[in-house]
């Protein structure tokens, strides 16, 4: 599996695109409902990152994975709220859903992988 760190990154930088897309906003938000929880450090407000192309990436991973994982990962990046709220959202218990993230993560760094060596 690729380094656990790295594709946490990969998917928080991926959760902020996608709430950016699903809000319609005109701007990049620094930070999604996953982010909000995390320490924060620097200002606030929006801006426009160079991760178009890495968070399209990571879209087209999550595309592949199957419904339950990806409605786990959309609700579980994406959404608001603690994690056993998402958890009741998706009707599992909290520890279903961090081994559902866990497996996704494994999914998404073996297509990530498998989709570079493409591009060589």
């Amino acid at each position: 599996m690729a380094n656990d760190e790295y594709i946490k990154t990969r998917m928080q930088q991926w959760a902020e695109w996608a709430a950016m897309r699903e809000s319609g906003a005109l701007g990049y938000p620094r930070e999604c409902s996953y982010t909000r929880m995390q320490a924060r450090s620097g200002s606030s407000g929006f801006h426009s990152p160079d991760i178009d192309m890495e968070a399209m990436e990571i879209e087209d991973a999550v595309r592949v994975l199957p419904e339950y994982l990806r409605a786990t990962v959309r609700e579980y990046y994406v959404k608001g709220g603690t994690v056993e709220q998402k958890a009741k959202v998706l009707c599992c218990h909290r520890d279903t859903l961090y081994a559902r993230i866990n497996q996704a993560h494994l999914i998404i760094s073996g297509w990530l992988s498998s989709s570079s060596k493409k591009k060589i």
